[in-house]
């Protein structure tokens, strides 16, 4: 079943691309809920619901459902609809960092390699500043989220402990990473100019990198 739901997300992924080419606002609307359903699906198979990964499990079921919340908000237009996705998608970061901090306490996070996330991260802003206008609050809490959840999925991957095996903390923190990566071309078509290439590189990393984080949950 979970080799099943990711290859059905991959499906729909590839006829979101297609809606997006021929810009078909229909094949949009049944394709990006359905994948986004796909990987909302494949943590609900792959989860440990009742063993010592429980709480894990849980929160990063929390943080895909929130992702899927954020994917069709996104989907919607208008300024409102793409708070509420931005909403969305920092409390599904804040769910994948209440995650990590179950395998990892917070007080191990900080390593020299943590500066990675945090020196793109700044790069990133320094090109936007110019072009976010009133949403420069919302977007520096948004960036400050997703920095920590990656700087929380690296000292996973560094330091996990029994509890994840080294295979679950690498998905956790590839997956992580392909957010992070998916996130700037969302930010360049939102304020910076929509070009169709950002979203044919973007839409891949974002998918591929919530199911390498569904995948994560596999024991």
């Amino acid at each position: 079943m979970a080799v099943l739901l990711t290859v059905l997300c991959v499906v729909f992924l590839v006829a979101l691309l297609v809606s997006e080419i021929k810009s078909s606002q229909k094949l949009r609307y049944l394709a990006k809920p359905l994948a986004s359903a796909c990987f909302v699906a494949l943590a609900a198979v792959l989860a440990d619901w009742q063993g010592a990964g429980q709480s894990y499990s849980v929160w990063i079921f929390v943080g895909l459902v929130l992702g899927a919340g954020g994917d069709v908000a996104l989907m919607l237009k208008g300024e409102r609809w793409f708070l509420l996705g931005l909403v969305s998608f920092l409390l599904g970061h804040a769910a994948y960092v209440v995650a990590c901090a179950i395998v990892v306490p917070p007080s191990a996070w900080l390593q020299p390699i943590s500066l990675a996330p945090v020196i793109a991260a700044l790069l990133v802003l320094a090109y936007l500043w110019p072009h976010l206008g009133k949403m420069r609050v919302p977007v520096l809490c948004y960036v400050a989220t997703i920095v920590l959840m990656v700087v929380a999925a690296i000292a996973v991957h560094q330091t996990h402990g029994p509890q994840l095996s080294d295979q679950q903390a690498l998905l956790l923190l590839l997956g992580a990473l392909l957010f992070f990566v998916s996130d700037v071309a969302v930010a360049k078509s939102r304020f910076v100019k929509a070009q169709l290439v950002d979203r044919l590189w973007g839409l891949p990393a974002y998918y591929c990198g919530q199911l390498l984080i569904a995948w994560s949950l596999l024991a």
